[in-house]
């Protein structure tokens, strides 16, 4: 298999991963937002604008900027873990952040192999 074939095979399981990730976001959004009002600390408004705001919004950008895209996504999970064990002196338990967040990584690796042919000299 050569190398476009596999980038554009990484960049269509990223694509459509995030748009999992996204849509499992809105189900989430809806049903709690659903059964009461949104209220939160400031707290916990600032760990939203990482998880998922910063998260989500670098999915979006990756479909077109796979670079920028894939670094907002993963720095704002990471922030998002910084922030969480700064105010718990723990990280969130479970996979689940990570997982919803993985097309980041995807995204970063794509534009990792479609740059690679460009470095050689």
């Amino acid at each position: 298999m050569n190398n476009e074939k596999v980038i554009k095979i990484i960049r269509w399981i990223a694509r459509i991963w995030s748009l999992f990730s996204l849509a499992l976001f809105l189900l989430f959004f809806i049903g709690e937002s659903w059964g009461q009002p949104l209220q939160f600390t400031p707290e916990e408004l600032l760990g939203l604008l990482f998880f998922p705001g910063g998260v989500v919004l670098g999915m979006i950008l990756a479909w077109k900027w796979e670079l920028w895209g894939g670094l907002i996504t993963v720095a704002s999970l990471l922030a998002f873990y910084l922030l969480e064990f700064i105010m718990d002196r723990d990280f969130p338990g479970g996979p689940w952040f990570l997982l919803f967040a993985a097309p980041g990584f995807l995204f970063l690796l794509v534009w990792r192999l479609s740059t690679a042919g460009d470095n050689k000299r």
